[in-house]
């Protein structure tokens, strides 16, 4: 095999098989447990953040592949369109006429870069939104260099695909619309071009348009397009404050670093003002998708912004990338150019090997996010890989075994939603399992006469957070123990 030919298949193999050695082996918490339920079942949902075109990809997954429980079989799924990421990245330079070593060492260095590693190693749906926004990326770049259908057509079923993953897509799909219609306004708006165009974005788009239209006569049409949009959490996910906005696009650039804490870091910047020189229209759209992501996260609730800062890192890799050319290009000795393209992939892997540890050592906090079973946060969110990561299922397998079948089980929705996967994947647990209840669903004193009417069962806290929980409402009434450890709490009468 001549591998200068054939450095793209050799890419993904290469970052294939390094997602599946970090691999998560099982079920993780919160929304990466919710995504692996609902995969399991065809179920047609258009809620916004349901990812409808993820849990249609993951439960062909599960239909097809003949090993792994359902959490393994969707972490695999990130982990292809994680790799696949890393192949679009590559083709797309190519097409820019980058050099086959700064094209092949930026794809890799951005698809080991920490959030994209981390979430191409977790069921979660951002490794697909990559893929597809690369995708559109290719159609841009095609439409600007022939102006061939084609790529008009092509951009429109996308896009519609695209909206069936991620709702950042409404914006950038008016960034890509805005710029293709630009100087070729007349073509774009041609009565055969724009029907057939409009046509293939519906198409696209079917996955959630048509049981969002079924849905109207049942809801009405306002409270199914809230439900579409997703507009029933919008208060809990955003803040609105100014200096937390600015704080948090300070702190954008801080893990901007982290991402690329390498020679990239300064090739990005570099890259920019090429990229801006030759193709101003790509560097706008790039642009407008950096700051979009920068400004949308700046304002996004703790714990979720990271992961949705993922397409600006592939912006700025894209930079990178032209900057990369820049250093190719430059005086500098061969050997010198080498060492440098080397530094861009060895550097970041020494950083999260060493950098989580020694903070987790001293005790520092990086992130606001809540204490779970088995997780130390510092590591969890800084390491990349999740081969060693098996405290969901190890607690889930716990409660499991402590309670007697028929207890009743109060847990909010990050462990709620790894109980509910333990007990789909262990059917036979017992016939009738555990009752598990989000407190979320009641107000605090329905919750109490809620265990006053079940306290025959047995009832148990999976936490105890005030605001959660209402625990100053139940303790008026009950004693909350400790059971084990990790945390099972009983409610007893007092």
């Amino acid at each position: 095999m001549n591998i200068s030919k054939n450095l793209g298949f050799v890419l993904f193999i290469v970052v294939l098989m390094e997602f599946l050695f970090s691999l998560a082996p099982g079920v993780m918490w919160g929304d990466s447990a919710k995504l692996v339920i609902m995969s399991d079942s065809l179920v047609f949902r258009f809620n916004g953040g349901a990812h409808p075109l993820l849990n249609f990809i993951g439960f062909i997954a599960n239909q097809v592949l003949p090993f792994g429980d359902t959490a393994y079989r969707q972490n695999l799924v990130s982990a292809f369109f994680g790799a696949l990421d890393a192949l679009m990245l590559f083709y797309l330079f190519k097409r820019l006429v980058f050099s086959d070593a700064a094209a092949f060492v930026i794809s890799a260095a951005f698809a080991l870069s920490h959030i994209h590693w981390h979430l191409s190693v977790i069921t979660e749906s951002y490794t697909l939104t990559l893929f597809i926004l690369l995708a559109l990326m290719h159609c841009f770049l095609g439409w600007q260099e022939t102006g061939a259908r084609k790529w008009l057509y092509g951009c429109s079923f996308i896009l519609g695909l695209g909206l069936c993953n991620f709702l950042l897509f409404i914006p950038f799909g008016l960034f890509f619309i805005i710029l293709m219609a630009y100087g070729r306004r007349k073509e774009l708006c041609n009565c055969r071009v724009l029907p057939i165009a409009a046509a293939l974005f519906l198409a696209g788009y079917a996955l959630v348009l048509v049981p969002f239209i079924a849905s109207i006569p049942e809801m009405g049409f306002r409270p199914a397009l809230r439900e579409l949009l997703d507009l029933r959490y919008s208060g809990h996910l955003f803040f609105m404050k100014p200096f937390e906005a600015v704080k948090g696009m300070a702190m954008y650039f801080c893990f901007l670093a982290y991402q690329f804490p390498s020679p990239i870091f300064v090739l990005g910047f570099i890259g920019a003002i090429r990229l801006f020189r030759r193709n101003r229209q790509f560097f706008i759209l790039t642009m407008l998708i950096f700051w979009m992501t920068v400004l949308f996260t700046s304002t996004y609730m703790e714990q979720r912004k990271y992961y949705i800062m993922l397409p600006s890192f592939l912006m700025f890799a894209v930079w990178s990338g032209y900057g990369a050319e820049r250093l190719m290009l430059s005086a500098l000795r061969h050997d010198l150019k080498a060492a440098v393209l080397i530094l861009c992939i060895a550097l970041p892997l020494g950083v999260y090997h060493i950098v989580p540890r020694a903070l987790a050592s001293r005790g520092v906090e990086v992130f606001k996010a809540r204490t779970v079973p088995y997780r130390d946060n510092t590591l969890y969110f800084l390491q990349p890989f999740k081969n060693k990561d098996d405290g969901a299922i190890r607690f889930a397998k716990e409660v499991f075994s402590r309670l007697k079948p028929g207890s009743v089980v109060i847990a909010d929705f990050t462990p709620l939603s790894v109980l509910d996967y333990y007990q789909m994947e262990h059917a036979d647990y017992a016939e009738e399992g555990l009752h598990l209840i989000n407190p979320s669903e009641m107000k605090p004193d329905e919750l109490v006469k809620f265990i006053d009417e079940n306290y025959a069962k047995g009832v148990y806290l999976a936490d105890v957070i005030d605001k959660a929980y209402s625990i100053s409402e139940i303790e008026k009434h009950y004693e909350i123990r400790k059971l084990s450890s990790p945390p099972v709490y009983e409610v007893v009468r007092k």
